[in-house]
């Protein structure tokens, strides 16, 4: 994991835009973090300060890879960057900043020492994700057989809300080999009949891989499907 601080100096008078930046970033919080996934990058924090009456940001980042980070970023598909991009434009003075040199870092291995202690991790808001090559039909393909609605949607990233939890559709960049569509990342939902979702997945485009009928030890149906990216998720009806 590699640390990364930058000091940042701004144009004079850009207060209102740094403001503006800022309220958008936080308002579109899930995409940005969504470009934070591609980039590999766990924190990233930005402060502003004012030393000798200038005005300047400081951004902090912790990611597996900063060259692997800035790649990622130049492929960017995704809207919110170009809202950054165009906020260093607008703000920035170019080659007037400055990269910190790391001197110490020390991090705290909470998992390790919450479970030395006894204690479980703390997690919540579980999200399944489907790789995507046409973020369009994958939404129409969801929305329709589960008759689901999205929390956020954007070109490179949507949210589809199934109540207890949330399946994210990432789009793939062109030629970005990292990730693919899933052949099954553990999505099982519980359905009335099998059948009459057979029917509607196959009517938008997706397939049924197999079908498990019910054993001495295991009483439901279970149907593996593909959707029309290639992702796999199953589906159980319990017949007792």
């Amino acid at each position: 994991m590699e640390a990364y601080a930058r000091l940042i100096k701004l144009k004079p008078g850009s207060d209102a835009r740094v403001a503006q930046w800022a309220n958008t970033m936080n308002a579109r919080k899930s995409e940005a973090v969504a470009t934070l996934v591609d980039e590999g990058v766990d924190i990233e924090s930005w402060f502003s300060l004012e030393l000798g009456g200038e005005q300047y940001l400081i951004c902090y980042m912790r990611a597996e890879s900063m060259e692997k980070a800035q790649s990622a970023l130049s492929q960017s598909a995704h809207p919110i960057d170009a809202v950054h991009q165009q906020f260093k434009v607008d703000t920035w003075v170019r080659g007037a900043g400055a990269e910190g040199r790391l001197l110490l870092d020390l991090q705290v291995a909470r998992t390790s020492t919450a479970h030395a202690r006894g204690r479980g991790m703390n997690a919540r808001n579980p999200i399944f994700i489907h790789y995507v090559h046409d973020m369009a039909r994958a939404r129409r393909f969801y929305e329709s057989v589960f008759d689901v609605k999205p929390s956020f949607a954007s070109r490179g990233w949507t949210t589809l809300d199934f109540g207890a939890f949330e399946l994210a559709l990432h789009i793939l960049a062109p030629g970005h080999t990292d990730e693919s569509p899933l052949p099954h990342a553990g999505l099982n939902l519980q359905v009335d009949q099998i059948e009459e979702m057979q029917a509607r997945i196959e009517a938008h485009g997706g397939a049924m891989v197999e079908l498990r009928e019910p054993q001495s030890r295991v009483p439901d149906r279970v149907a593996t499907f593909r959707d029309p990216e290639g992702n796999g998720f199953e589906l159980r009806q319990h017949v007792g």
